[in-house]
């Protein structure tokens, strides 16, 4: 119960810092949906120092983020990972590995450096709870993380609103190892925040959380909207900061 209420904490650091100034990139996510006559947009790849809280972007808000205690929050362990939402078949969109990118010309390519990214995700005008995961990729082991998935402000995460306040819908992934969790979203600075905790170095490469988005209703074919990783600080068991790239992604309407 204090390693929960202890990234409840984080999640609630993570959204305040945010809200503070904090910055990813030199590049703020952009305020409205790309449309695109081309499928391959021009998106920034952009690096980051994993313990360094300047070196994080915010997208433009300037109110005040939602409160989290994380209390009645869906921490989850190892011995109860939780079952991943069913999307239902067909309708389900297609997120492509950022490694199986490279021939689709895009910038998403992640390389040998330990690398927290998003990738390309295709879905359609209306389409409830898109799947937008989070991955590490040449994971160096880490025991204690913040991050954040900041996205489109014409996007709508999915929420519980059996909690008060709504916390978002969110999916552990196996990178996160056995770690402690939580999760806390800030509709005014569009962030989903997920912290995580463990006594041992999660190890593991691929998915650490996977959040859910619908798309508008009107969006036309060809917009593309963009989303980005930031990163709090990420340490290991030895208390030594963990630098990763980071590769942001898009949700590209058909």
């Amino acid at each position: 119960m204090k390693c929960i209420r202890f990234t409840g904490i984080l999640c609630a650091l993570l959204l305040a810092g945010t809200a503070a100034g904090c910055t990813v990139s030199d590049q703020p996510l952009t305020s409205e949906p790309i449309i695109s006559a081309s499928s391959e947009p021009d998106v920034a790849v952009q690096d980051s120092d994993a313990g360094n809280a300047d070196a994080q972007q915010t997208p433009s808000g300037d109110t005040k983020p939602a409160d989290n205690n994380g209390g009645g929050s869906p921490a989850q362990n190892a011995d109860n990972p939780g079952t991943p939402s069913q999307q239902g078949g067909e309708d389900t969109p297609a997120q492509l590995d950022p490694e199986e990118q490279a021939g689709s010309g895009d910038d998403y390519k992640v390389g040998s450096e330990p690398t927290l990214s998003i990738g390309v995700i295709t879905a359609q005008p209306g389409q409830k709870s898109v799947p937008v995961s989070v991955k590490i990729s040449n994971n160096p082991g880490y025991s204690f993380g913040g991050i954040r998935l900041l996205y489109d402000k014409k996007l709508s995460p999915k929420l519980d609103s059996d909690e008060e306040p709504p916390i978002p819908v969110y999916d552990v992934g196996p990178a996160a190892g056995k770690a402690m969790t939580d999760c806390a979203v800030s509709p005014e600075n569009r962030i989903v925040a997920f912290g995580v905790l463990s006594q041992k170095d999660c190890t593991e490469d691929g998915i650490l959380f996977t959040a859910y988005f619908d798309i508008p209703a009107d969006a036309a074919s060809g917009t593309v909207y963009k989303l980005e990783t930031g990163v709090e600080r990420m340490i290991n068991s030895e208390s030594e900061p963990i630098n990763l790239k980071l590769v942001g992604g898009e949700i590209r309407v058909q």
